[in-house]
């Protein structure tokens, strides 16, 4: 505190701009991490292709996951604006 009470006003402001932006992208990031772990953890439905040629149908999201899932994306697309 007392070093920011010895800047100049302009470098101050400067100063304390500058960490509320990298504080912001920080938890911006954080944010964005945990919606994906929490994803991860439902099913994402679609088909697998393996590497030795064969498919794999992959389980379906019921319809309460398919809506967790959307409100995640809101989430995530709240916190992008």
């Amino acid at each position: 505190m007392e070093r920011l009470k010895k800047m100049g006003l302009k470098r101050a402001f400067f100063v304390l701009s500058s960490l509320c932006v990298v504080l912001s992208l920080c938890l911006l990031l954080l944010l964005f991490v945990c919606c994906e772990k929490v994803r991860d953890n439902y099913p994402s439905g679609g088909i697998e292709f393996r590497a030795d040629g064969t498919n794999v149908l992959l389980q379906q999201p019921t319809k309460g996951q398919r809506r967790i899932l959307r409100m995640i994306d809101g989430f995530q697309l709240f916190a992008w604006c």
